[in-house]
């Protein structure tokens, strides 16, 4: 399961760590989403993703794509502080190295959430 995770908005990343060691081979971004309370029936899903990166055997690094980052950014009532930053994980978005698949929909809040202080 998905332990922690930190929303860098000034470099456009998110951090994702697990319990386990994971395959990011099998990582599927587009069972991913925002949204800014546990119950949040809207939410705002992940662009298609390309830049995953394995930081190590438990923790996924995702560039954002700029879009997405300007998505968040513009309502006020989302990624303002960890207190509304929560993530969504569906059922099948990664597996561990054993092959096992992540098999349940978990909703987690932010750990850590960075804002973003570049100058336009």
């Amino acid at each position: 399961h998905l332990v922690t995770f930190t929303l860098d908005l000034n470099y456009n990343k998110l951090v994702l760590t697990f319990s386990e060691t994971i395959d990011l081979l099998s990582f599927n971004t587009s069972l991913l989403a925002f949204h800014s309370t546990r119950f949040a029936s809207k939410t705002k899903p992940i662009s298609d993703l390309t830049n995953v990166l394995l930081l190590n055997l438990f923790t996924v690094v995702i560039n954002l794509p700029q879009a997405d980052i300007n998505l968040l950014t513009s309502n006020i009532s989302i990624a303002t502080s960890e207190s509304n930053t929560f993530i969504t994980l569906y059922p099948n978005i990664i597996k561990d190295t054993n092959r096992n698949s992540f098999n349940f929909t978990q909703v987690l809040r932010a750990s850590s959430l960075i804002p973003d202080n570049t100058s336009p």
